[in-house]
């Protein structure tokens, strides 16, 4: 344990597990047929958090990205992560809403250029300002992993 920064290290133990509950309450929030009820409030609340906990452990895995790699592989390492977890996001849509309810197909291709997909947006966004922003960071004193 990094006796200095404990919390940098408890982050580091818990990351994937973290991010993996955060990821299916996301996955549940989005889907209407489960948060409709007032029974079911608690998974759209899940949804919430999911979304900034997922956020602020993958600004940390960010960082420690750029710490270790060069800016080129720090790229290619986002794109590798990016593309198939896209895949995977639309097929578990595809199956959790779209084969349950079988609306028109036209309504798949709307969804797929929407603000369904805000999250690709502003994930590209962030992997992009991410090595500025972690350069004056580093600048004015660093980060302490």
């Amino acid at each position: 344990m990094n006796e200095k920064y404990p919390f940098n290290t408890l982050i580091s133990k818990y990351r994937i597990s973290a991010m993996g509950i955060s990821m299916v309450s996301i996955m549940l929030y989005h889907q209407n047929w489960i948060t409709n009820g007032i029974f079911f409030e608690w998974v759209r609340m899940l949804g919430y958090i999911g979304v900034e906990v997922f956020l602020f452990i993958s600004g940390f895995g960010i960082a420690h990205s750029l710490a270790k790699n060069s800016l080129g592989q720090y790229y290619k390492n986002r794109v590798i992560r990016l593309i198939p977890a896209c895949i995977l996001f639309d097929l578990c849509k595809i199956a959790l809403s779209y084969i349950p309810t079988m609306p028109p197909m036209q309504d798949f291709f709307l969804d797929l250029f929407s603000l369904s997909h805000w999250y690709i947006y502003a994930i590209v966004v962030y992997y992009l300002l991410a090595p500025a922003i972690y350069k004056i960071i580093d600048k004015r004193g660093g980060l302490h992993f």
